[in-house]
């Protein structure tokens, strides 16, 4: 991340694709990448950018935050994780994930998880606007 010019550079290997949530509420999924590193000798991987205006987020997530599954063996999914970035705008990105991990919890209750939930939330602060 190169904080002067507000400019994130990713690569994304396979999995699922970040999310930026604009301040506008704008989502945005950051796509640019590859295959999963392993499957093909000599993959090339392109490499993305975005911008992080003051107060965007950006959600990095592995497959098991969405698809865990409650007793019905319904998953969480991501329209309800977008769901829940909806509802954080004045919200550190602490809260925001515990906010994520609660509702996770919540929705799968007791049921036995078949992988693992990783997720890294991020705010830009403005240090300028303090």
């Amino acid at each position: 991340m190169n904080p002067a010019a507000v400019c994130l550079s990713y690569v994304n290997a396979g999995h699922n694709w970040p999310v930026q949530r604009r301040t506008s509420g704008e989502i945005e999924r950051l796509q640019i990448g590859g295959l999963p590193p392993g499957i093909m000798p000599h993959a090339r991987y392109e490499c993305g950018s975005t911008s992080l205006a003051a107060s965007d987020l950006l959600v990095i997530f592995t497959d098991g935050l969405v698809e865990a599954e409650d007793g019905k063996e319904q998953e969480f999914g991501e329209p309800r994780m977008l769901g829940i970035l909806g509802e954080v705008p004045g919200k550190s990105a602490a809260e925001v994930l515990s906010q994520l991990r609660a509702s996770v919890d919540a929705f799968v209750g007791v049921a036995r998880q078949h992988d693992d939930m990783t997720c890294m939330v991020v705010r830009r602060f403005d240090w300028a606007g303090m």
